[in-house]
């Protein structure tokens, strides 16, 4: 079950990222005094996955910022992976 807070994240979420993705997952831990939001985009293949990571000379990966956006969106630590989930 998705929360409001959630389905928010989500929806920021997709308006900010223009790579390919399956699907992604948002996780909320809001305990005091940290809260951290965990982010994990599902791709099928290594080449999908390949935008997230890359980088080019001194500009920083798109992992790192969907990670800085939310959290001047949001007062809360984000956490951004992506993870390669091939079909069977």
């Amino acid at each position: 079950m998705i929360n409001r807070l959630e389905h928010r994240i989500g929806e920021y979420f997709k308006l900010i990222n223009s790579c390919k993705y399956d699907e992604v997952d948002i996780g909320t831990s809001l305990l005091e005094p940290m809260c951290l939001v965990i982010i994990t985009i599902h791709v099928k293949t290594y080449e999908d996955s390949w935008p997230y990571h890359r980088t080019q000379g001194r500009t920083p990966s798109i992992l790192s910022n969907i990670k800085d956006d939310m959290e001047n969106m949001f007062p809360y630590m984000f956490k951004v992976f992506c993870k390669v989930n091939p079909p069977l």
